[in-house]
């Protein structure tokens, strides 16, 4: 069983992702960005990438990058993709394994385990490039899984591996502290991770980063902008204007993506509110954000949320099904109602075929699509490239590349007149440098089917 349901996830995912990428629908930011730092790194020149004036740890703290760093010798898109495929299939079938150990019944697990791997925010995951948060869900359901089996040393292992993924580790460690400390008995172990996780947030977020950024503004508080310019800034403020938290509430749904979130579990984890209450940082983080996919949980900011969620959902179930044991139809019942959710959050929420909510287009390869894999050729390795946003992940193997309206010293450019433009880029003045390109010294060399390439004179 858990042979097939690693293998159906995995593949799931994987072919999803890669017909996303073959059609030309991933994005520079983000992919375009991390294959850059794997290639970069990889050669010597640690977390380089051209698309902020300092390197990248200054704008996320993820020292992971360097495991992964070997995928850069491929020179091509999809290992990572493969990578992070099997990160979140790992953490499906690591998940199962977590709630038979609470729930005691497979088939319960089973089909918990199947509404995470089939939910429609586990999905947008996948949906959008690729991005370390991805690994959150392995490492915290391992985390408390090697709790439950009394494995402390891979606990920590996947404690440590959680710190290294992203500098706010902090927010999820609050959680899965929490579970260690009410739910598995686990003191020791909840109020080392607590010490350890508040120490190393203020020196990545204080000290560390801050020298990597030099003069340079912190790139997160871009999201929280109506805040202030700092860390420090935006927490004070928050607690002094408490009418602009609430005014930016207001401002986004959020009730609305609540509902759907807490419903892509059948609302289970409502029965466990200090679960989620712990998990609250992280909701405000996301729903306070300038950001609107980061504020309606899209990409992978769903990832942190998602932890908490099911964590919250199979604490609930043992708690119900511990108070109601001498009733037999609970064994039906429950495996159903989540059955019905999986089935209906799906079919109208998810990002991914055969679902009705999947535009089909995303998905397939067609002449256009082709014409770029020969163009793209014409290139020559190593050459400094500004692409479109589309476009810019298949160049990303390179010292230097940038993400077009920006050229920097890039010696060719190349556009899709077919693709999408990222909203950076149209914010950025994408249709006025187009028209300003001969005049910058730029020679347009082909032109054909929407692509167009230009080469510095």
């Amino acid at each position: 069983m858990i042979f097939i349901l690693f293998s159906v996830t995995a593949a799931y995912y994987f072919i999803a992702s890669l017909l996303l990428d073959l059609s030309l629908h991933h994005n520079g930011w983000d992919l375009g960005i991390f294959l850059q730092v794997l290639y970069n790194s990889l050669h010597g020149r640690l977390f380089q990438y051209s698309f902020r004036p300092f390197i990248y740890l200054g704008d996320h703290f993820s020292p992971i990058l360097i495991f992964l760093s070997p995928l850069g010798l491929f020179k091509v898109t999809w290992p990572i993709l493969a990578v992070q495929a099997l990160a979140l299939s790992t953490a499906v079938v690591v998940f199962y394994l977590l709630s038979r150990e609470i729930l005691k019944s497979r088939w319960l697990a089973l089909i918990l385990s199947l509404s995470f791997a089939f939910n429609p925010y586990t999905l947008q995951i996948i949906n959008f490039d690729f991005h370390p948060d991805s690994f959150f869900p392995l490492f915290s359901f391992s985390i408390i899984y090697g709790l439950l089996k009394k494995k402390y040393f891979l606990a920590f292992i996947f404690f440590f591996l959680l710190l290294f993924t992203r500098e706010d580790a902090l927010l999820l460690v609050l959680p899965l502290s929490l579970v260690a400390f009410l739910y598995l008995g686990e003191k020791k172990f909840a109020a080392v991770t607590l010490v350890t996780v508040l120490s190393y947030f203020l020196l990545i977020n204080l000290i560390i980063m801050p020298l990597i950024r030099g003069p340079f503004g912190a790139p997160i508080t871009e999201h929280y902008s109506y805040l202030g310019g700092s860390l420090g800034q935006i927490v004070t403020n928050a607690l002094r204007h408490p009418s602009l938290v609430v005014l930016k509430l207001g401002e986004n749904d959020s009730f609305v993506i609540l509902l759907k979130f807490f419903g892509s579990s059948g609302f289970i984890a409502l029965l466990n509110p200090l679960i989620l209450i712990s998990s609250l940082p992280i909701l405000l983080s996301h729903f306070l954000s300038s950001l609107p996919m980061r504020s309606t949980l899209s990409g992978h900011y769903a990832a942190q949320l998602l932890v908490p969620l099911y964590l919250a959902t199979i604490f609930s179930l043992s708690f119900v099904r511990t108070k109601l044991a001498a009733s037999p139809r609970l064994n039906i019942f429950f495996p159903v109602y989540l059955a019905v959710f999986i089935i209906l959050n799906f079919s109208f929420l998810s990002p991914f075929p055969p679902s009705l909510a999947a535009d089909p287009n995303r998905f397939t390869l067609n002449s256009h699509t082709r014409l770029f894999f020969k163009l793209k050729n014409l290139i020559p390795d190593g050459a400094p490239v500004s692409a479109q946003s589309n476009l810019l992940p298949f160049f990303a193997f390179r010292e230097k590349v940038y993400q077009f309206p920006r050229i920097g010293d890039a010696d060719y450019i190349f556009l899709d007149r077919k693709g999408a433009a990222s909203t950076q880029s149209l914010e950025s003045g994408f249709a006025p440098r187009v028209e300003s390109l001969e005049s910058l010294g730029f020679k347009l060399i082909k032109d054909e089917d929407g692509f167009k390439i230009y080469r510095r004179l």
